[in-house]
């Protein structure tokens, strides 16, 4: 009986501190479509674990078809979960994607 309480105690710790600690950028996905110039800024949004000891990130642009990564904001404060991004002299493409 014990071992039975002992067991359940760990694997909830196990499931609490997975999903406690996670970091998923939301907005844009496959189905967004980014433009660039003029006042045409572009949503970045995401969701946090609570426990993940994430306060800030980089956010960088990567495409396919090219070599290099171009940083596009540094030192992202994680509260609010949401910035935008605006875009100028970027070669239009499919190939482009968001790390963070």
């Amino acid at each position: 009986m014990r071992l039975e309480r002992i067991c359940r105690a760990l694997s909830a710790a196990w499931f609490v501190g997975s999903v406690s600690a996670y970091f998923n950028i939301d907005i844009p996905n496959t189905q967004t479509q980014w433009v660039q110039g003029g006042s045409n800024a572009n949503l970045v949004s995401w969701t946090k674990g609570l426990l993940d000891d994430i306060n800030s990130f980089d956010v960088e642009l990567a495409r396919m078809s090219v070599d290099g990564l171009t940083l596009v904001a540094r030192n992202v404060n994680t509260k609010p979960s949401t910035f935008n991004i605006l875009l100028q002299d970027y070669p239009a493409g499919d190939d482009y994607f968001l790390i963070s």
